[in-house]
């Protein structure tokens, strides 16, 4: 982390703490995440199926992986800089219609493109949505890195969120999953 200088913490959830940083040596502006479990081995990370995405070029829909840093145990992920999440510009206003009409196309084609992936997405919420000119970034797939084949209650971070037949029946997250939550975002 010697390469960082940290500016400001973010936001902390349960799984991770974002900080805003800069590159001591190119002094770009990056996003630190920083992977809060102590559970997580250096193989484990590396083999995450959120993180070989992010690695591949061409998935507008996420952010970009700078690199992985392991630090005295605790495990870092340098990502571009994300600014303006959902839940920062509700918290300051209701976005315009004109806005909410275009987060919705384009959250809706980043789901879409990340379903040809085979990825759905299992904690869609405001906070792990970034928005910016135009682009949408998921900044954060949840488990939705491995297949999913049952909901788990205890890994969603966010009941708001989570459609009805998910939390009755504990059926797997589906694209259907990610539409109603994209409804309840945009409510």
């Amino acid at each position: 982390m010697e390469n960082y200088k940290v500016l400001d913490k973010l936001r902390k959830t349960r799984e991770c703490t974002y900080y805003s940083a800069t590159s001591r040596q190119t002094n770009r502006h990056v996003t630190i995440q920083k992977l809060n479990s102590k559970r997580v081995c250096w193989e484990e990370l590396l083999n995450r199926r959120d993180v070989a995405l992010m690695k591949q070029a061409g998935l507008a829909c996420l952010p970009r992986l700078v690199e992985i840093i392991k630090d005295e145990g605790q495990f870092f992920m340098v990502l571009e800089k994300l600014e303006n999440n959902l839940e920062d510009y509700r918290r300051g206003s209701k976005l315009p219609l004109a806005t909410s009409v275009d987060v919705a196309v384009r959250l809706l084609e980043a789901l879409i493109e990340l379903k040809k992936k085979e990825v759905v997405v299992c904690d869609l919420r405001p906070e792990n949505i970034f928005y910016e000119q135009g682009k949408v970034i998921v900044a954060n797939l949840g488990s939705g890195q491995r297949d999913v084949t049952k909901f788990d209650l205890v890994e969603s971070h966010d009941m708001r969120y989570v459609a009805p037949e998910n939390i009755l029946t504990s059926k797997a997250v589906d694209e259907r999953s990610n539409v109603f939550t994209v409804g309840c975002i945009l409510a």
